[in-house]
């Protein structure tokens, strides 16, 4: 078009109108300016990548309502992107009352460590270090922790996931806390379902004599664990206890007193077992047990021992002697839940033979 103009100004002889034109013309923007405009679309285009990725992570989270298989995920995922030496997570449930705990990484007296750290009220903290002193090698020890509140629909503390390192992040403990935020993020409304749902499940999954949660919690407890574990590796063990004297004292001063002093029994065996899954009853005298994060069968052997020590009591307000024997059975790579509970109790019923009072059996 300028040029036209260029041709015409010289045509009708308008020498200024052709010097103006090309003056015009001189002064176009040039072609760099297309290129300074380049930044917003590839800015545009990241964002609309993070978009997507966040999009991607909050429907892998969304898939389940099932509070331990959530939070299962949201430790995968805070693996992945923060890469710690460890992690876990602590989530507080109206039932049962003790908080859902899992980790990754973690020794089981790291793992008392942090639940005591938990129960002095640090949940609500955004972000926390800590150098844990022990006698323990000092390149295990743990140096950095970081800690994000878990929130509940009506904006209260529910319970926190934690990154943890080996080693002292310093400059990057901001950038870390930053993604560890927003993977939790991600996660927030998955988890105000989970928490609804899990509160509605337990009203039906409790024993009525004892309060204890019951076999139908066990059994989606058992495949739950199992299904962990041989997804992500580790070892696990099932511990059944059985407790005998109870039919005696259940004729003598009625079912209830019996009940009263199975659910003694079992809250003084979850005391030995810090870490483990929920304790639940499995039907007459026997309890049921999911052990992980390292708790193998001599823990379980100590436990029974120390258990049938502390009966002498129960038995003096019992009127008559009381019994526990134990089973543990440690989880085969070809094992299902099934056959793992199986091997659990026919273990469990060989010792109703003979004197193994204060035992256990390895199934």
């Amino acid at each position: 078009m300028t040029l036209w103009l260029v041709a015409l100004g010289a045509a009708s002889g308008s020498a200024l109108l052709a010097l103006l034109s090309l003056a015009l013309w001189l002064r176009a923007p040039a072609p760099v300016a297309r290129v300074d405009a380049a930044p917003s679309g590839e800015a545009t285009a990241d964002h609309e990548v993070d978009e997507l990725r966040r999009l991607r992570e909050e429907a892998w989270f969304g898939r389940t309502v099932d509070l331990p298989e959530l939070s299962s995920r949201l430790l995968d995922a805070v693996i992945r992107s923060c890469a710690p030496d460890a992690a876990a997570i602590a989530i507080r449930r109206s039932e049962p009352e003790r908080p859902l705990i899992e980790s990754r990484g973690l020794t089981p007296h790291e793992l008392e460590w942090l639940e005591a750290m938990l129960a002095a009220g640090n949940e609500s903290e955004i972000v926390t270090r800590y150098v844990r002193e022990s006698a323990e090698d000092s390149d295990r020890q743990i140096r950095t922790v970081l800690l994000v509140p878990l929130r509940d629909a009506d904006g209260d503390a529910a319970g926190n996931v934690s990154a943890i390192w080996r080693t002292d992040l310093e400059q990057e403990a901001d950038a870390q806390l930053l993604e560890l935020t927003r993977v939790v993020g991600i996660a927030a409304g998955s988890l105000e379902n989970a928490l609804r749902f899990d509160a509605i499940a337990a009203l039906s999954v409790r024993d009525a004599g004892t309060g204890l949660l019951d076999r139908r919690y066990f059994d989606g407890q058992l495949a739950d664990a199992v299904g962990r574990t041989q997804r992500n590796g580790g070892a696990l063990g099932l511990l059944v206890v059985s407790v005998r004297g109870l039919g005696g004292l259940g004729e003598r001063r009625g079912s209830a007193a019996a009940d009263s002093v199975l659910a003694q029994i079992a809250h003084r065996l979850r005391a030995l077992l810090p870490g483990s899954g929920e304790l639940c009853r499995l039907g007459g005298g026997e309890l049921g047990l999911v052990l992980t994060d390292g708790q193998t069968a001599e823990v379980a052997r100590t436990a029974v021992a120390e258990l049938r020590a502390s009966l002498d009591e129960l038995e003096a307000g019992a009127g008559g002697s009381l019994a526990c024997t134990g089973a543990f059975a440690e989880l085969r790579p070809d094992d299902t839940p099934a056959s793992l509970e199986e091997r659990a109790e026919q273990a469990i019923r060989m010792t109703r033979v003979g004197d193994a009072n204060g035992k256990l059996t390895l199934a």
